[in-house]
């Protein structure tokens, strides 16, 4: 019940990729708009998600009493813990992606599965945000969105991917503080 993750880029199938596909999904998420359409509608579009079958499958295979939603953008979790409400949201930044370095820059997480987790976690003591890919992996014009509502609504962002430890304390105009944390490779060398 206590075991949460987040898919990341080694978690795709690059093999279940359609470049046809793929070409028509760049030209159409260029902005929020269009973005949140598509969202809104995903389940009409699951062929979007094709590379993402294996991590689902492994996904739906973990059973957690805690688990409020799962799908393919997101998943959130809610629990007591010494009398204080915890809500965890695992975001998913791979379904964009390639699995290569071209990704910075690129991915797409998506302002409505972030609203969406957010409506989960409400009424929560301490909300953390799980996601492999850093903020700056997003495409430019997502970016700002998304840092707003990340800041105003978590208490902690982790993130992961680019193998290196980092840690910052963030503190907003409205009094919101939000420790962000980057978190190293679990090996020392290959």
């Amino acid at each position: 019940d206590f075991f949460f993750i987040c898919p990341g880029n080694h978690d795709i199938q690059r093999g279940r990729v359609n470049e046809i596909i793929e070409a028509g999904l760049m030209e159409k998420l260029r902005d929020r708009k269009s973005v949140n359409s598509f969202l809104d509608n995903y389940q009409d579009n699951l062929f979007a998600f094709d590379r993402m079958l294996n991590y689902e499958k492994f996904l739906a295979s973990l059973p957690n009493s805690t688990n409020i939603t799962k799908n393919v953008l997101y998943s959130t979790y809610k629990f007591t813990k010494e009398d204080k409400k915890i809500g965890i949201a695992c975001f998913n930044s791979a379904w964009r992606a390639f699995g290569e370095k071209d990704d910075y820059g690129k991915l797409i997480l998506g302002e409505r599965t972030i609203d969406q987790a957010i409506n989960d976690l409400q009424n929560t003591d301490l909300r953390i945000g799980v996601i492999h890919h850093p903020i700056e992996y997003l495409q430019e014009w997502e970016r700002i969105e998304v840092k707003r509502l990340i800041y105003s609504s978590f208490h902690f962002w982790l993130t992961g991917h680019t193998h290196e430890p980092e840690f910052t304390k963030i503190e907003t105009f409205h009094e919101n503080r939000i420790i962000a944390v980057t978190g190293s490779t679990l090996y020392n060398s290959r």
